[in-house]
């Protein structure tokens, strides 16, 4: 308290910085504070004025105190102070709710939308926003997007990026307007300082567009599409996320149809949030004339910790999307089952689980088989993947080992996550009605553990409810598990 009244603007800076903190911690505080607080709210100096506003909303022990001083600070001639003013705003309403409303600052703020510093009429337009936010954000009218699609130009980029959000509110309802507004947002298609900007102003366009101008939406994506991917090559994380974002949003769709899988390749010093996205896309995006290209480049991520289970999924995708490419994403799943680390293994072995066997030629998936009864051995029977049980049921047949490999996990039942459980269960029956001698003894013993496992009564009640059909009517098991 004592150095709150110091004229060194540093040491008062930092004593604004921590009395919210102190306040809370010890109210009585605020009793002492509360008059050199006031005091700097008038202060000539504008950071001195600024620091006291800010503080005087922050905390809830000085509201009765609020009214004068932030009245005066959203009239102030200094647009540091009707900043601090503003941003104070959204300061006391999140401590004191009713206060703005009672305070007449609702009104104030609305007048300052038009405020003739950007930064002012957009924090004013963000404060609103946050407390009007019950009611649906703040109200745009034809008056005011009016106002501010006219000085759009004024607005710093990132400013800029609000203000085109906020016009989105207001719906034109003759085509003439309509048209007028997209001419005026047109240039900011093709903005190459903030990603945000295009984003937002691309998202504008659509809301202007998209139910009456259908029609319009392609030259929007040809218009707006070299934008967009020349920040998808940035270094900084939240420029390419911004992008990437809408990108993979329902409203980017249209956008991905013509983007080269290339520009979407992650790099390795990418942030692990920017690979997972760009692996996402390049799922969706990639070419049949493109695969080899594509599945040589994101093979390496298979081994990244922080995204390999995307590239893995990336894989997979490729081969759902594209047919074609089914032996060569297979083929690279082989190349990553050699690896002894766990990890790898694991997302592979997931990945196999949505990896489709249609159209493969069965000695490609006998020897994934192989490879993946070989390296069943380096997992502990309580991490083994479900994937495994999964694909003996389906083509064990193609593999001489299989029923002693589904007894081993027999074996090992009560270690085995409840998913490998259930997928036991169904393979080992798959392959009994396909080879019912060498699994005869393995299915007994299974259903016995499954129908006792008072753990899991899902599986007791399906592995009941599988031997009652199979005692009954074997035709209709196989038809119940499409065994042909």
């Amino acid at each position: 308290m004592k150095l709150l009244p110091n004229v060194n603007l540093s040491v008062k800076k930092a004593v604004h910085h921590i009395l919210p903190r102190v306040c809370k911690n010890h109210p009585q505080a605020a009793v002492l504070a509360v008059n050199t607080v006031l005091h700097d709210c008038s202060d000539p100096n504008p950071e001195i004025k600024c620091l006291g506003i800010t503080t005087l909303c922050a905390i809830p022990e000085f509201v009765e105190h609020v009214p004068g001083a932030v009245h005066a600070s959203l009239s102030d001639s200094h647009p540091k102070v009707r900043l601090a003013a503003v941003n104070g705003c959204k300061s006391l309403h999140s401590h004191t709710p009713q206060a703005a409303s009672e305070q007449g600052l609702i009104n104030i703020l609305y007048s300052l939308v038009r405020d003739s510093d950007p930064r002012v009429s957009t924090a004013a337009i963000l404060a609103l926003d946050f407390l009007l936010a019950e009611e649906g954000g703040i109200i745009v009218t034809k008056a005011m997007a009016k106002h501010l699609l006219r000085r759009l130009e004024h607005y710093p980029p990132v400013q800029l990026a609000s203000v085109l959000q906020a016009v989105a509110k207001y719906k034109p309802k003759e085509e003439d307007e309509v048209f007028e507004e997209l001419s005026l947002i047109d240039p900011y298609l093709v903005h190459s300082q903030c990603p945000a900007v295009n984003v937002n102003c691309i998202n504008l366009f659509l809301d202007l567009i998209e139910d009456n101008y259908a029609h319009l939406i392609d030259q929007l994506v040809e218009r707006s599409s070299p934008g967009l991917i020349a920040y998808l090559s940035s270094a900084s994380e939240s420029t390419a996320s911004t992008v990437l974002k809408f990108l993979l949003s329902e409203r980017g769709k249209a956008w991905l149809k013509n983007l080269p899988s290339a520009d979407l390749m992650p790099r390795i010093a990418e942030s692990p949030s920017v690979k997972i996205k760009k692996l996402s896309l390049i799922a969706i995006t990639c070419k049949e004339t493109e695969a080899d290209d594509i599945l040589a480049a994101v093979t390496p991520f298979c081994y990244d910790k922080s995204c390999g289970s995307q590239a893995v999924r990336c894989i997979c995708k490729v081969r759902s999307n594209l047919e074609a490419t089914s032996s060569k994403c297979l083929a690279v799943l082989l190349q990553l089952l050699e690896t002894s680390e766990t990890d790898v293994l694991r997302n592979c072995l997931v990945g196999l689980e949505t990896f489709s066997m249609e159209g493969i030629p069965r000695s490609e998936i006998s020897a994934l088989l192989e490879k993946v009864v070989d390296r069943i051995d380096l997992f502990k029977p309580e991490t083994i993947p479900a994937v495994a049980p999964h694909l003996l049921g389906l083509y064990g047949e193609l593999l001489p080992t299989a029923p002693y490999v589904l007894e081993h996990l027999v074996n090992n039942y009560n270690q085995l996550q409840f998913d490998t459980k259930m997928f036991l269960l169904v393979g080992t029956l798959r392959l009994f009605l396909k080879d019912p001698g060498e699994c005869q003894l393995t299915l007994g013993r299974l259903f016995q553990n499954c129908i006792s496992d008072c753990d899991n009564a899902l599986l007791s009640e399906k592995a009941l409810r599988y031997y009652k059909i199979l005692c009954h009517d074997q035709e209709l098991m196989k038809t119940i598990l499409g065994v042909t």
